[in-house]
Parts: C-alpha cells; structure tokens; sequence
C-alpha cells in the first residue's frame, strides 16, 4: 500500500510538472522591445500608401500596452502614439490631426484623415492578441482596422495579420487585408 502512494504521487508531479511545462510562459505575450517592417515579407493592399520605412516601438506592463508607429518617407514623416488594454475593454485615443499615418498600412490612401477619437479594443486569443481599431473619417465614415498580433517562437518576428474596412476612392466600403511582418531591431 506504502509502495503505491508513492508511486501515485509521483505520477501526480510527473503529471504536474509536464502541464507546467507546457504552459505558455508570460513572455510569449510579450511584444515589447523595437520593430522595423520588412516590406519584402509584408503583403499590403495596391490601394495603401507605402511609407519607406515603418518601425514600431512596443512597451508592455501587466494587460497595458504602448505602441509608437513612426512612418518615414522620402518627403515627410509621422508618428503616431496608441496605449490601449488587453482586458476587452474600449480604450479612447484622443485625435491629434497624425491618424494619417494609421491608414497608410492598408487602408485605402483616398480616404480622408480621421478627426475623431481612436478607439481600441484588445483581447488575448490563446497566443495571439486581436486588437480592433475603429475612427470616423472627416465625412463620419467609419474605417476599422482588424489585427491578429502573433510572436514568432524565436520572439524575433512580429506578425500582424491585418484586414480593413474603409471608404474607396468612390466612397464605397472595401475591405483589403494584408500581412505586416516586423523584425526585431538589434540593439
């Protein structure tokens, strides 16, 4: 009898040990750090405008998350600063006149900038992080941006699996999707 309580409580912590191992640890949530878009791996829609060089920089605290985009071309550049949760929860982005700079990884380059506050909503769906984006055009056309965050297992590659909604050239609705890949930047 003594044999075979030592025996179950060492399957047990066997058993144990494994789902723990298996578990997927808090830094395979973790997008923090500095990205640079590699255009060759990335597919955008034709209508998108397409600055010559994106990078983003991600800090992440507990279910916060900071992103600064800066798009850089020949001619001009911006920047462009949105904190939002991973709780579900709808968080506002008051407007700064820089939303341009949002719409110009596929969304359609004829539509107008936003003028009204940017709202996010994220949430974890199992590794992956579903960020939702939604602003109203200057004609109070809505344009959303639908994003699947995903870390590569060597936390180098930074996949967005991106679709749009917003108003074409007509103003009619079209949706575009695109794959954004980002490397991590050296240091």
């Amino acid at each position: 009898m003594r044999f075979r309580t030592g025996l179950g409580t060492l399957v047990f912590g066997f058993v144990l040990s494994s789902l723990v191992a298996q578990a997927p640890s808090p830094s395979v949530r973790s997008f923090a750090g500095g990205w640079v878009l590699n255009p060759q791996k990335s597919t955008l829609s034709q209508s998108s405008s397409r600055p010559d060089r994106v990078e983003l920089s991600v800090t992440q605290a507990s279910n916060k998350i900071g992103c600064e985009w800066r798009f850089t071309s020949r001619s001009d550049g911006a920047t462009l600063t949105l904190n939002f949760t991973t709780d579900g929860n709808e968080s506002r982005i008051p407007s700064t006149g820089k939303e341009t700079a949002l719409r110009t990884l596929a969304v359609p380059a004829q539509s107008e900038p936003a003028l009204d506050d940017i709202k996010v909503t994220s949430k974890w769906v199992g590794q992956e992080l579903s960020v939702q984006t939604h602003w109203m055009n200057r004609n109070k056309i809505g344009i959303e941006l639908d994003d699947r965050w995903r870390l590569s297992a060597d936390r180098n590659t930074l996949t967005l699996d991106r679709t749009s909604v917003a108003p074409d050239a007509s103003g009619r609705t079209e949706e575009t999707h695109g794959i954004l890949v980002f490397e991590r930047v050296k240091n």
